[in-house]
Order: structure tokens, then sequence, then C-alpha cells
């Protein structure tokens, strides 16, 4: 797990350099984001991996315990515990990477569409990342429980 904080530290250090900056957790409770491993073009139904929420100014990203179970079950690489609960104040690379830069004119006009306030990280994840053609994941926002 030390290796995993280190690597991520590196991450951190190296996206910091190219003048990005990862979104930092707010306090809001909801929506929270349903991570899926996309099975569609096998024909198959969607596998719910993971959560991702915030709780108490952090990030958390939870694998679901269903999908923990599975014989097939795979962690997500940024995520390489399947029984751990992970925590972080600014979001991970592997969820801000999805997110296209605000200063596009065609996403700030989705975001005024949505009423999206530019800080709600969520939202903005499963309104304009829910899918992407770079990995077999996808994003939909459901409401927290």
């Amino acid at each position: 797990m030390m290796r995993f904080v280190k690597r991520l530290a590196a991450i951190r250090d190296e996206i910091d350099s190219w003048g990005m900056r990862l979104p930092s957790a707010s306090r809001l409770k909801e929506p929270r984001i349903m991570v899926y491993l996309d099975r569609a073009p096998e024909g198959n139904p969607d596998i719910l991996v993971g959560i991702l929420s915030q709780e108490e100014g952090e990030f958390v990203f939870r694998y679901d315990a269903g999908y923990v179970q599975r014989p097939d079950a795979r962690p997500i690489s940024a995520f390489p515990e399947l029984q751990t609960e992970y925590r972080e104040r600014t979001l991970w690379p592997f969820f801000a990477a999805r997110m296209p830069p605000m200063e596009r004119e065609d996403v700030k006009v989705e975001i005024a569409k949505s009423h999206i306030q530019p800080g709600d990280t969520i939202r903005l994840l499963g309104t304009l990342s829910k899918k992407t053609i770079t990995n077999p994941y996808r994003f939909e926002l459901a409401a927290a429980a």
C-alpha cells in the first residue's frame, strides 16, 4: 500500500507541473457516482464496480460488495485493493482525467444548461464524463442513500 501512495504522490506532482489542479472535495453528500464496467459491446449487462462519493470534505471510493464477491473481479489500477476504502481530499487522476476543460465553450454551455455549479465535481463527472472510448468504465449519477 505504501508503494501505491508514493506512486499516487508522484502522479499528483506531475499533474501539478502541467499547471493542472485536481478538484477538491466539498461537504456535499449528494449525488454519488456509480462506476460500472460497461459490457454493452459484448451484449452483457453492465456490472456495478464501485461508488464515488463525498464525505466530510473527502472523496471516497469503495468497491461494491457484490463486485468484490465475483470470481472475475479485477481492481481498477488506481484502486488496487478490492477491500480498501479509498479517501482523498483531491480527486484521483483516474476520475479527473475524464473531466473536460471547463474553459471549452461547449462545456460551458452544457454546464449552464444542466445548472451545475463549477465546483460540483460529482455532478460534472456524472453529466460530462459518463463514458469514454479509452476505458471500459461508465459513470452514472445516483442520489445518496
